[in-house]
Parts: C-alpha cells; sequence; structure tokens
C-alpha cells in the first residue's frame, strides 16, 4: 500500500484510485493549477515583449537626432537603462560591423562609445 500524497495544487489528499504519480487530487485541480503555470508564462513573456517595445522606442525617439547629425553616445542610452542584451537579431554591414536589431531599428556601438542609427531592413547592411 502506498503513503497517501497531498494535491500539489489544493492541498487535500490525492484518492487511492489515482495513479500513483497524480500530483493533482482531481482534474479540476489539474486544470487550475495549469491555468495559473500558462498565466505566469504569459505574463512574463509579456514583461520581455515590453521591454523590447520599450527599447525600440528609445531608438525612434534617438532616430530623428541621428540623422539631424546629433551624437548619441552610449552612456546616453545607459543612463536610460537600455539594455544591450535585448535584440531580436543582428546584421552585419559591407564593413563586417555587426548591428543589432530592435523591431524596425539597427544601431551600431562604434569603437568612440557614439551610437549609430538606422531603419532596418534586412536588404540594407
Amino acid at each position: 500500500m502506498r503513503l497517501p500524497k497531498q494535491c500539489t495544487y489544493c492541498n487535500k489528499l490525492i484518492p487511492a484510485n489515482r495513479k500513483s504519480s497524480a500530483r493533482y487530487c482531481s482534474d479540476a485541480c489539474y486544470y487550475e493549477a495549469k491555468k495559473e503555470r500558462s498565466a505566469k508564462q504569459y505574463n512574463s513573456k509579456q514583461v520581455f515583449i515590453n521591454r523590447f517595445r520599450e527599447y525600440e522606442q528609445i531608438l525612434a525617439n534617438f532616430y530623428p537626432l541621428y540623422l539631424k547629425g546629433q551624437v548619441i553616445t552610449y552612456d546616453v542610452l545607459d543612463q536610460l537603462q537600455f539594455d544591450w542584451g535585448i535584440a531580436n537579431g543582428e546584421l552585419q554591414d559591407s564593413k563586417l560591423c555587426v548591428w543589432k536589431v530592435i523591431g524596425k531599428y539597427c544601431y551600431l556601438i562604434n569603437t568612440d562609445k557614439t551610437i549609430s542609427i538606422e531603419l532596418c531592413n534586412n536588404s540594407n547592411k
């Protein structure tokens, strides 16, 4: 005879007629736990998507200034807590420089710690 186990979701005892590997006392508890896991996973993805959009918006705000010739430095974006690790791709230009892609913008950190920003489509690099 196996020792009684508690349901992972509601802490009630798991009935003896369920599989020995069962973690839930009923299908209803399994379903509720699954909904909670799905919601948690969705929310964690939303946090990333929102951060991604925030960084794309930062580049969008600086792009017109860059086009007018204003120098944008690494430090300025760093003060805005720009996450340099977030990107949805990379492109290499003809000079073998690697541009990071965030949404519809590409940026390049130059050797002098200035930032180049371009509208990004795969054909312009």
